[in-house]
């Protein structure tokens, strides 16, 4: 427990997931030397991962019931932030929005009436002017698959950060033209969908977008055990995975 919670509070996310991992094997080499796939007292290498688990997020868990984050943050604190507009060129405007250790690329592309989505609904076809798409490639993560169509974090996360953005645009007779917005998360610790929201405001204001005000998003996690309850401001990876609400 106390090398486990020593793992987990050293240094940024890729060093604890480093120290986190290497101490898993460390104990994976003692209880099942030379790969044997259970121990003396005949437990299995999936007892073990489910014992591991359980443990890590308990360490989690009265980790935050304590007050103390992994990152050494208090409940209420908010990661460092960075804003920057106008990073490419080729765009009507765009926005790299930092917080932490998550990080969304914004970009702007303005179109015509005729470049509106249209879709078959109940009542009709349908014509869409505002568009947020969100993109969550692999190595935002650390991690190396095949990229292929949206999936279900692609479409919820972007309805998500759409219907945040889409109040504050102005209407057709103010500003005529179709709005294309794409979110790239360039790397993801936490609340990349509030990320996109911000960087999709900053990307609008930098294409002259005349949106009725700025929008900002972030998140709040609960971790509730008995009659102790704490709520996270800006929450990690893990205090949301280990964590009872986001």
């Amino acid at each position: 427990y106390d090398a486990l919670k020593q793992a987990k509070t050293s240094g940024m996310k890729q060093e604890r997931s480093e120290k986190v991992k290497a101490l898993k094997e460390e104990l994976l080499a003692k209880h099942f030397p030379e790969e044997a796939e259970t121990t003396s007292a005949g437990l299995t290498r999936a007892q073990f991962g489910d014992a591991f688990y359980k443990l890590e997020a308990k360490v989690v868990r009265d980790l935050i019931l304590t007050g103390k984050r992994l990152d050494g943050r208090a409940p209420q604190d908010l990661r460092k932030v960075t804003c920057a507009v106008s990073n490419l060129p080729r765009v009507h405007g765009s926005a790299l929005f930092t917080r932490g250790e998550t990080q969304s690329l914004a970009t702007i592309c303005l179109g015509t009436v005729r470049d509106q989505q249209k879709s078959d609904g109940l009542f009709g076809e349908e014509a869409q002017r505002f568009m947020l798409h969100y993109y969550f490639p692999s190595f935002s993560v650390g991690e190396c698959r095949p990229i292929r169509g949206p999936g279900r974090r692609e479409i919820g996360h972007g309805c998500l950060a759409e219907r945040s953005v889409a109040p504050v645009i102005p209407p057709p007779e103010k500003f005529p033209y179709t709005i294309r917005v794409i979110s790239d998360i360039l790397e993801s610790n936490g609340s990349s969908s509030m990320a996109s929201v911000c960087s999709a405001t900053l990307a609008l204001m930098d294409a002259g977008v005349p949106i009725q005000q700025p929008v900002a998003g972030i998140s709040i996690g609960l971790v509730d055990e008995g009659d102790k309850f704490t709520l996270l401001t800006d929450i990690m990876g893990d205090e949301d995975h280990f964590g009872d609400m986001d």
